[in-house]
């Protein structure tokens, strides 16, 4: 089920083979000098990631925080880049993740344990950013997001919250109620044509997916060994991979 949208014909996602709804609409061709590696990394970690971006407007030379920088988060790094901004603030904790976010463009690497690390960017940009990209984190995200975008500035969220209580920040943050601050909740971005796009991107050298990647299996019996990473919160994780062979 996805988006409101059963399809119990389809057998589930972990399957060996998969027929597309709509396949001339939502299937791109892989360009000859792209990797399998980096193509998968395509209909979700760069649609997302560059969606979230082109949503945030961002200009040449601002300013862009982006608070969790796991795949998707990264992949943000490297499209603020793509889109001109200045100085990009990656704030995670895992080394393996901040390794990458330095080689995707990122100027200012923050731990969000830190305390206070929002006043921590608020020093080190000279006040607030220029938008926000919310890609991980507690609900309590989009406190900190407020608190360190301009007024006028937007504040893009590209996580999923499955919590039952309600978003909560201070009427300070938001420029009680007059701050200008926009509010984006942004999905996946899809189709033929965007993906095709990102393909483009990986095939001219603007940008290598395949940096994301930290573990390889083969065999479908690996799944639940890939799955286990992501549900201990691995470390070492970023993004695996599974060769159906």
């Amino acid at each position: 089920m996805y988006a409101g949208v059963e399809y119990p014909d389809r057998g589930g996602s972990f399957v060996e083979s998969y027929y597309i709804r709509d396949a001339d609409m939502n299937l791109a061709r892989i360009p000859e000098n792209v990797t399998l590696e980096q193509a998968v990394m395509v209909p979700d970690m760069m649609c997302t990631a560059f969606e979230g971006v082109r949503q945030l407007g961002t200009g040449f030379g601002e300013s862009v925080a982006v608070i969790g920088i796991g795949p998707v988060g990264l992949m943000v790094i490297r499209a603020a880049v793509l889109s001109g901004a200045g100085r990009i603030f990656g704030i995670g904790s895992r080394h393996i993740c901040f390794d990458v976010a330095r080689e995707y463009g990122a100027t200012d690497l923050i731990d969000y344990h830190e305390k206070d690390y929002g006043e921590k960017i608020l020093a080190l940009n000279g006040g607030p950013v220029d938008g926000v990209v919310i890609a991980g984190g507690g609900d309590d995200s989009f406190e900190v997001a407020l608190s360190i975008v301009k007024r006028g500035g937007t504040v893009v969220n590209l996580s999923a919250h499955f919590s039952s209580v309600p978003f909560q920040f201070s009427p300070a943050v938001f420029g009680f109620g007059y701050g200008g601050k926009t509010i984006k909740g942004i999905g996946c971005g899809g189709g033929r044509l965007w993906m095709s796009r990102m393909a483009s991107l990986i095939e001219n050298k603007r940008v290598d997916p395949s940096l994301l990647i930290t573990h390889h299996f083969h065999g479908m019996e690996s799944i639940p060994k890939a799955m286990d990473l992501f549900l201990n919160h691995d470390r070492s994780l970023i993004k695996p991979v599974i060769y159906n062979d």
